[in-house]
């Protein structure tokens, strides 16, 4: 689900630069900035979106070879990124309220944050039932007696 939304998060971008400019060409011409400094800012809010969204496939694929593995402090990190990932869904929701035009781009990448919330939310759940527990304790390592 990650590597589809940085599939469209970049696709998405693609008119990044041709809607900066628009924007821009309604400023006063005081304001206004080079088309060099639109090209320059979108092309690196473009690397920056793939750069994240690779580390964040990386971590997620990370997270599930340790938990599979019985890594206890995985399933800690796991809840944590979830965590993480929560304030980042509940911001981007909290962008919302006013003044935002709604389009079809919007309304796919929303549905793509909350489907990748619903699926770290299931996560976590099943990475702390109690069959889970056990899984774990049965992989970590035994102390040997004295």
């Amino acid at each position: 689900m990650s590597t589809l939304s940085l599939i469209f998060t970049v696709i998405g971008s693609f008119s990044l630069k041709h809607n900066m400019m628009t924007a821009n060409a309604q400023k006063l011409a005081d304001h206004q900035i080079t088309a060099s400094q639109i090209s320059s800012t979108a092309t690196g809010l473009i690397v920056y979106t793939i750069v994240i969204g690779l580390v964040s496939i990386g971590l997620w694929l990370w997270m599930a070879r340790m938990n599979e593995a019985g890594r206890r402090w995985a399933r800690i990190t796991a809840s944590a990124f979830f965590a993480l990932w929560s304030l980042y869904t509940y911001s981007v929701i909290g962008e919302l309220h006013g003044g935002v035009t709604v389009t079809a781009t919007l309304i796919v990448s929303l549905i793509l944050i909350l489907a990748l919330w619903v699926i770290g939310a299931a996560t976590v759940f099943y990475l702390w039932r109690p069959a889970s527990t056990a899984y774990f304790k049965a992989q970590s390592p035994k102390a040997e007696p004295r």
